[in-house]
């Protein structure tokens, strides 16, 4: 009886950890949101930026204000209800990246083991309406959302979605437009990542321009103490057009680490990988990045098989031993 409890134990545990595997990091909002237990299709709560910054009234975007934030429901309804305004940058000044201080699904979009959501400038080409793309880990590409998912009617279709932030946590990382005070701002206005990180980590990976630098999409994962720029806190995020880089490398960032280019959907996300063809547009700037729960994943990734796989494995040999030294001869 003690040996199949012990069997069973044995198992258990093993399934736990493959599951933990197989998932990746623990989803990490501010508020403790859990992606992958919504409901897909129910609305998901965004809060974006627009460039230039404008704010709500009624119910509709209506004029500009910068460094305003707004909130929505995706897919708005049209119920006059969204978008409203959300924090506003206390520093009153323009706002290019928006984030989280915990961003859902941030381990897993550099494991590639979630689905990367990018906007790309001036991407009005369909209906005249800004969109978010897709891209999965094995290289599919889409249109995820057009800019009437976020503000139905679209009575502003001039508007440029430069900042987002999904699932409900407050936008309390975000990055201003020419990086006057640091690349990477608190909810206070005040810095957590210094400008000259930004440079010594792109330059370090072969940018030779020169004049500013300039952080226009980010993501992020500050650990306690939050607020503090220290390990193990990361970041991900990319430039603005400058010197010999378009505007299309996503850069991952450890704190006092070295930084690296994203490698996801079978490539990576350097000056080489060419956005317009991907994606179908007419520039390779990428301003704004955020990830999408395992429900919107269309193929699990090799990765994730070959865990389930070690993890069957490892529980079928653990079982196999122990039966076998059940049937052992018994000592005189």
């Amino acid at each position: 009886m003690k040996t199949k409890l012990f069997i069973i134990t044995v198992i258990i545990a093993m399934l736990a950890f493959g599951v933990v595997l197989a998932r990746g990091d623990v989803w990490a909002q501010q508020d403790d949101t859990d992606p992958e237990a919504l409901d897909p299709k129910s609305p998901i709560d965004a809060k974006f930026s627009n460039d230039p910054d404008k704010k709500a009234a009624g119910g509709a975007i209506n004029g500009e204000e910068p460094g305003q934030m707004l909130q929505t429901k995706i897919p708005d309804d049209s119920a006059g209800t969204y978008p409203k305004n959300d924090s506003l940058n206390p520093n009153y000044r323009e706002v290019d990246a928006v984030a989280n201080r915990g961003d859902a699904a941030f381990g897993r979009v550099i494991a590639n083991t979630a689905t990367l959501l990018i906007s790309i400038k001036n991407d009005t080409k369909v209906k005249g309406y800004w969109k978010v793309w897709y891209e999965t880990s094995a290289g599919n590409r889409g249109v995820r959302w057009n800019g009437d998912d976020f503000n139905n009617p679209d009575n502003d279709s001039l508007n440029d979605l430069d900042g987002l932030q999904l699932y409900g946590g407050a936008a309390n990382r975000y990055s201003e437009q020419s990086d006057p005070v640091g690349s990477v701002l608190k909810g206070d206005g005040a810095e957590y990542v210094p400008h000259a990180d930004i440079v010594a980590a792109v330059t370090s990976l072969g940018w030779n321009g020169v004049g500013d630098i300039d952080l226009d999409a980010l993501m992020v994962w500050d650990r306690s103490p939050y607020g503090e720029w220290s390990a193990p806190d990361t970041i991900i995020f990319s430039i603005r057009a400058a010197g010999n880089w378009d505007g299309g490398e996503i850069v991952v960032l450890p704190s006092g680490g070295t930084a690296f280019f994203l490698v996801h959907g079978r490539h990576e996300w350097n000056t080489a990988f060419n956005v317009r063809q991907a994606f179908g547009v007419d520039t390779e700037e990428v301003d704004a990045i955020e990830a999408y729960p395992t429900w919107y994943q269309q193929t699990p990734t090799l990765t994730q098989w070959g865990l389930v796989i070690l993890v069957g494995l490892l529980i079928l040999s653990t079982v196999f031993v122990i039966l076998r030294r059940r049937k052992g001869p018994v000592p005189a």
